[in-house]
């Protein structure tokens, strides 16, 4: 992140609201909503990129020459 003021979590905001109620919290997920924005906090979506999915055409070639 480029801004250092700002904390990040995986969790949404619906998780978060469901881990508070597993630890006696229990609250919405407006709530929770609202509470992080307060405390400056931001979701970072963590995704997956997979090697492999690019637009090569020839890139099973060598593989169709084995025998």
């Amino acid at each position: 992140p480029m801004d250092e003021s700002v904390k990040w979590l995986n969790l949404s905001r619906s998780e978060m609201a469901e881990k508070l109620k597993q630890c006696g919290f229990s609250v919405s997920v407006t709530v929770v909503d609202q509470l992080l924005d307060k405390h400056n906090f931001r979701r970072r979506q963590a995704f997956k990129v997979e090697a492999g999915k690019k637009n090569l055409p020839h890139r099973d070639e060598q593989f169709k020459n084995i025998e």
